[in-house]
């Protein structure tokens, strides 16, 4: 039975994100062709997460109220309802500019009511010793929806036009929508979620936050993951369209190779996190993110093409380990409330960073833009990364491990236990007990 749910609710999640994406891509080159100007596509990505932070916390608390799978059904409901709708009238040559922008903060606003009520179902039908696979393959299917949405979206851009380009997201909206409404009844009582989360409020979240250093670090990795998806998706138009001077279908090619990343980190994430621990995998991940980023511009379009597939590897790793954490960490009956608040805190985060980054890569060239994208990444792991009391020691002792893995690969057993040797010793508490 987890597997048949676990199924559906994958290939709904992805779904879900493939619209969204096409979506998106479809209002974003949509502005840049009748604008030409960066700051106009950063607008438009900063614009739509105005719902989301505004909305995520009070989604999260519905979620944690009501049926996850209803809340999440319906959001994609009423935005295949909408995409068709303009759908509709931008076929009819009856569509106008405010109703673009309408659109997508709908959208937006659906997101802050879906993403907290998935997350938080996620983990309802997911047993705690498979959380780590499951995240993995989670990450597989909401990723491969994200990035495959603009490699379709900008086929059928480049092919169809832009109301085509909306009916494929109606279309997978409702598909997504299927999928979740089939999943079984939540297994969080009626009962349980009035008298639990329904007292649970900002205030009292804040409260638990201060003193817990471990969740608001893993917190702040969770949504770090977002902040990277804007910039990149920002600076990937920018750097494709307006500097390389490729098409839609040439940014879709590179995000599909982009692809094989995310399939790589969620097909390896499990033996990764065995291997090296949730806290170094999140700190490794973002800090190479961050060197992706500032390498975009600076290798043609066949080498951004190879640092974007790197970099989804990377920063899959990142975000599998730090949603595993967040479920392991917070009780069932408070997830979506936690999640709602991560996601609004990333979005808000992720808004501020777009815009910083959209207005460097207008004034002083692409370059630049991605310079000030990977100082704001890689500030923001390592802000995280010092949160609490025994993260150094966690990022040393996953150091520890790195000759563990490559000695092994190297030299098999005999590898093993020189690995094992080191371990011993830095395992000495005389070693760590400073930090």
């Amino acid at each position: 039975m987890i597997r048949s749910t676990a199924a559906r609710f994958l290939a709904g999640s992805s779904l879900s994100h493939f619209a969204r994406g096409v979506a998106l891509i479809a209002s974003a080159f949509f502005l840049l062709k009748q604008s030409g100007s960066v700051l106009t596509v950063g607008g438009l990505f900063v614009m739509v997460t105005v719902p989301e932070v505004l909305g995520s916390f009070f989604g999260g608390r519905l979620s944690d109220r009501w049926s996850r799978r209803s809340l999440a059904a319906s959001a994609d409901i009423v935005r295949s309802i909408a995409a068709l709708v303009l759908a509709y009238f931008t076929l009819n040559g009856s569509w106008m500019l405010e109703a673009v922008y309408a659109f997508n903060l709908l959208l937006a606003l659906g997101d802050a009511l879906y993403i907290p009520a998935a997350n938080a179902l996620l983990a309802q039908i997911t047993p705690v010793e498979e959380l780590p696979a499951m995240n993995g393959r989670y990450e597989i299917a909401t990723q491969l929806g994200n990035l495959l949405s603009v490699s379709i979206g900008g086929l059928l851009l480049d092919s169809f036009g832009f109301g085509s380009t909306l009916i494929m997201a109606g279309l997978a909206y409702f598909g997504s929508a299927t999928f979740m409404a089939s999943l079984p009844d939540d297994e969080i009582s009626t009962s349980v979620s009035l008298t639990v989360a329904g007292r649970f409020n900002f205030a009292e979240l804040l409260t638990e936050l201060r003193d817990n250093h471990p969740l608001i670090k893993h917190g702040i990795m969770f949504g770090l993951i977002r902040v990277i998806l804007t910039i990149v998706n920002t600076l990937l138009v920018t750097i494709i369209v307006k500097d390389l001077g490729q098409s839609a279908t040439m940014l879709g090619i590179t995000d599909a190779i982009a692809a094989l990343g995310v399939i790589a980190s969620g097909l390896s994430c499990k033996i990764m996190i065995r291997k090296l621990g949730c806290d170094f995998l999140m700190f490794f991940g973002f800090i190479g993110s961050a060197l992706m980023i500032a390498a975009m511009p600076h290798f043609g379009l066949i080498g951004l093409m190879i640092v974007t597939g790197l970099m989804t590897c990377l920063f899959g790793w990142a975000r599998v380990s730090a949603r595993t954490e967040l479920m392991r960490q917070v009780a069932a009956q408070k997830r979506g409330t936690y999640f709602g608040f991560f996601n609004a805190a990333a979005v808000g985060i992720a808004a501020l960073s777009t815009a910083v980054v959209s207005a460097a890569a207008e004034a002083m060239g692409s370059g630049i833009g991605c310079g000030v994208g990977a100082l704001v990444v890689s500030g923001i792991a390592i802000a995280a990364a010092f949160i609490g009391r025994n993260v150094v020691s966690s990022v040393i002792g996953g150091c520890t491990i790195l000759p563990s893995v490559s000695t092994t690969a190297l030299f098999g057993s005999k590898g093993h236990s020189v690995a094992a040797g080191m371990d011993d010793l830095m395992g000495d508490p005389r070693l760590t007990q400073h930090f």
